[in-house]
């Protein structure tokens, strides 16, 4: 029988009919995005992160079966969330470092999109779209899609990639508009990517748990980093290193922007 968590993995991928399915389901890549930010975007210092891992359907049905029997326990978890399980356990808790283990064995690549918001204000002002200006997931999510693409060979994608975002996310039509300016300016990258994004729960989906840790991280410490704070101690050493793409959007982004520019 099959879990639950990778019958709704496979289901992602199972509109290929009969000979086609099989390997080719398999060999299908999925990346597992969420998002992180600070608590309120209008303050200095405010941070905004995309990140998320990117595996094969295979790796993923793996990834999800250990991190399953982590969430069982003991204690039992119903859900893995980085700000609720650092609040209520600390950064010293063991399972942190379990829940590392199994991202490091599993996971293919990683990616992070991170904006400044200070940089990002500074820059939109004046932009012809008020939704644009307010909201920086058009600008982060087009360049994470675009620079995905160019660097797919160095974390050996070589097939098309599905893109799941967590549900909770609230900004679906700006994601949906990043795919139709895709599709319309960018056929090699729309092949790519598939016709649409795809939103589900991290309950069921567990690689976007995993997503959720990694843009948190990520948020903590640029956020002591522009305070002029040490950085929050990471509590394991790493047991592979994941290759990673990192896109900062800051100061130094802006400033070379139309340089920068892929569309």
């Amino acid at each position: 029988m099959i879990p639950t968590h990778n019958e709704a993995i496979l289901a992602l991928v199972s509109g290929l009919p009969e000979p086609k399915r099989g390997n080719r389901i398999l060999m299908t890549f999925q990346a597992f995005i969420d998002d992180s930010k600070s608590g309120d975007l209008s303050k200095p210092g405010s941070v905004f992160v995309l990140a998320g891992y990117i595996s094969s359907v295979s790796e993923w049905l793996t990834f999800s079966n250990e991190w399953q029997a982590i969430l069982d326990g003991p204690p039992p978890l119903r859900v893995f969330k980085m700000s609720h399980f650092s609040y209520r356990y600390g950064l010293r808790d063991e399972r942190l470092v379990r829940f590392r283990r199994v991202i490091e064995k599993n996971v293919r690549g990683a990616i992070t999109t991170r904006v400044d918001m200070d940089a990002y204000r500074k820059f939109m002002t004046g932009c012809p779209s008020k939704d644009i200006e307010k909201n920086p997931y058009y600008l982060m999510l087009l360049d994470m899609v675009i620079q995905l693409k160019r660097t797919a060979p160095l974390i050996k994608i070589d097939g098309r990639m599905e893109f799941i975002f967590d549900e909770q996310l609230r900004d679906k039509d700006v994601i949906r508009f990043v795919w139709k300016t895709i599709g319309e300016t960018r056929p090699d990258i729309a092949e790519f990517i598939g016709n649409e994004p795809i939103w589900r729960k991290e309950e069921e989906f567990l690689p976007l748990q995993a997503a959720d840790s990694f843009a948190w991280w990520i948020r903590r410490h640029r956020e002591e980093d522009l305070a002029g704070k040490p950085n929050t101690e990471i509590p394991w050493k790493p047991a592979r290193i994941i290759p990673q793409i990192n896109l900062e959007l800051d100061e130094k982004f802006f400033a070379n922007f139309p340089k920068n520019q892929s569309l």
